[in-house]
């Protein structure tokens, strides 16, 4: 079961929690040219870095497709 955490201001990312993994914070971004990538990280704090950090560089804009 997954349970959605965060969303970036621009909506492109999310961070949803999964019960159960290793890594159980899974960032999704929303970039069809890139393939929809997925990262996982093992704690939420990672996670949110990760999301600013592809906020500010290689994720900009709007989401491709709707989620």
């Amino acid at each position: 079961m997954e349970t959605l955490i965060e969303k970036s201001t621009t909506d492109k990312m999310r961070i949803y929690y999964h019960k159960g993994l290793d890594y159980p914070y899974m960032l999704y971004v929303n970039d069809i040219l890139d393939g929809d990538p997925c990262y996982a990280y093992r704690t939420l704090k990672g996670a949110k870095l990760a999301m600013r950090k592809f906020e500010k560089g290689r994720y900009k804009g709007k989401p491709s497709t709707k989620w």
